[in-house]
């Protein structure tokens, strides 16, 4: 992190620039304003900032680094495997019920995830789905052998395997898993699944009501979306806890804002409901999907006394698809490998399961003591950063009125628009 402030209210926008592998790592541009109006609270005068030219003030965030692209074609091969009726793992319930349909099946039945992807990637980023031949493990091999052997039989053309036990998990274990495997040179279709290892595996329970044809359009989604949205980089994000700062103790994967956190949330009040909630900002931004110039990144407000009163900031909706002058994703730099990220949220398309329009606040911590990964030493990136919905309400969102304080920052709202048109946030950002 760079520790040179910026004047209050002062922010950024994000630049690409291409490090030596071709990946795409993000700078930072300061700016004051550029393509949109700041609201400044300086004592007891309001000013409001005019637009100005980005100046390169050599700022970074490393947690908006990416690894493989996800941007482009990516072509996944979905097989079948095989699981013997006397198997010794113990994930798989104990009865001998097998799923009896072929991959073509699964893939006409998860079909629509493609669409889910094209959307919140604005169409950057394609799904294919390809029927591949099925695997069969032996009585003493586990679920990482189907994957193995599904990406060992993988055509030349898949950058990414679904593997589909035939046998469904018992219900006190995870419904499945993700491998996002190696980085690859941009495009992904550059690289082969048998070479980058990217893989999703589930068990067979949400595909169990495939055995009658006519439930093709009904199979819950939401899990492979959650697995997907892992190969893809994506981290779990959590609810604070309700009795410690911060997010040194947390809940379970409780947020229903996020297809990261509790992916059935949307199917928990709708049992026809196929995927899950919407993407988070931060996760738009990492996969690429999130324009550079619809990201404004922020300094903590001034600790002077003298410069205490709150900035204004108007912040157009996350999932908006036409572009808006206003940004849709603020990011607090709170220094030490730790960032506040607010977006606002409607309760429309993937998230109309949400009772009310809000502002969401997470913050994103990802220095080494947070990764999970015994022995890590370096930045924890992907899937290892740790994300916290600071928001206390049932639903985790702040309405108008209502507040959230983090690091000594009070993040404010002040005012909504839902109308889906032209949706609204007004943020009032102070120092506590």
């Amino acid at each position: 992190m760079d520790s040179n402030a910026d004047p209050p209210g002062f922010g950024c926008f994000i630049t690409p620039k291409s490090d030596r592998r071709g990946h795409g790592h993000w700078s930072i541009a300061a700016f004051t304003g550029a393509a949109l109006l700041v609201s400044i609270s300086c004592g007891a005068t309001e000013q409001v900032q005019n637009a100005q030219e980005p100046s390169n003030h050599g700022k970074s965030l490393d947690f908006v680094q990416r690894g493989s692209p996800v941007m482009g074609d990516d072509s996944w091969e979905v097989v079948l495997c095989q699981i013997p009726l006397n198997s010794s793992d113990e994930n798989y319930a104990p009865i001998d019920q097998r799923l009896t349909v072929r991959a073509s099946d699964i893939v006409l039945a998860i079909n629509p995830i493609t669409e889910y992807f094209d959307h919140w990637s604005r169409g950057r980023y394609s799904m294919t789905l390809v029927a591949g031949d099925p695997v069969t493990i032996d009585q003493d091999e586990d679920a990482h052998s189907c994957v193995e052997a599904a990406l060992e039989s993988s055509a030349n053309t898949a950058t990414g395997v679904i593997v589909i036990a035939d046998a469904a998990h018992r219900g006190d274990v995870p419904g499945g898993w993700a491998q996002p495997g190696i980085g690859c040179p941009t495009p992904i279709d550059a690289c082969a699944a048998k070479v980058s290892r990217r893989a999703v595996y589930l068990g067979a329970a949400d595909f169990l009501p495939l055995t009658d044809p006519e439930n093709v359009n009904s199979v819950a989604l939401d899990l492979l979306e959650h697995e997907l949205g892992h190969v893809l980089g994506w981290p779990h994000s959590v609810r604070q806890s309700q009795t410690t700062s911060n997010s040194s103790s947390v809940h379970g994967y409780d947020s229903v804002i996020d297809i990261m956190s509790n992916s059935a949330a949307a199917r928990e009040l709708n049992a026809q409901r196929q995927h899950g909630p919407g993407v988070l900002g931060l996760n738009l931004l990492t996969a690429g999907w999130l324009d550079l110039d619809e990201v404004m990144v922020i300094d903590p407000p001034p600790t002077t006394a003298s410069s205490t009163a709150p900035a204004m900031y108007s912040l157009a909706s996350i999932g908006a698809t036409q572009k808006s002058e206003d940004p849709r994703l603020l990011l607090i730099d709170i220094g030490d490998n730790t960032a506040i990220t607010i977006e606002f949220i409607t309760n429309i398309g993937d998230n109309d399961h949400l009772v009310r329009p809000g502002v969401a606040v997470h913050r994103v911590e990802w220095g080494p003591d947070v990764c999970e990964i015994p022995g890590k030493e370096n930045l924890c990136l992907g899937t290892a950063r740790r994300v916290t919905l600071l928001g206390t309400s049932a639903d985790g969102l702040l309405g108008v009125g209502e507040s959230v304080t983090s690091d000594e920052i009070i993040v404010s709202i002040t005012n909504l628009s839902s109308q889906s048109s032209d949706a609204r946030a007004m943020i009032s950002i102070g120092r506590r």
